[in-house]
């Protein structure tokens, strides 16, 4: 069994990091995600699985959000083979 709303999120970074994939450079490093909330730590790890991203930007309108994001992503660093902040 798995949660609708993880279900969904990962579709969601799945269907980004194809579009990805097909629209974006080849040897593009750097992915800035202009979304704040838990898509984000997806977003990433999808991105990475297609492009060999180095670098993870965060922005939103909240600037409070998006330093929590940030934060959440930069924890998830830590792991081996997860994401490169």
């Amino acid at each position: 069994m798995i949660d609708g709303e993880t279900l969904t999120n990962r579709r969601t970074a799945a269907a980004s990091a194809l579009a990805s994939r097909h629209l974006s450079r080849p040897d593009s490093r750097t992915l800035l995600l202009i979304v704040t909330g838990r898509l984000a730590s997806y977003l990433a790890v999808a991105h990475r699985a297609v492009r060999p991203i180095e670098a993870v930007l965060v922005w939103g309108r909240n600037a409070q959000r998006s330093k929590r994001s940030r934060t959440h992503l930069s924890i998830r660093a830590s792991r081996p083979n997860r994401l490169l902040i």
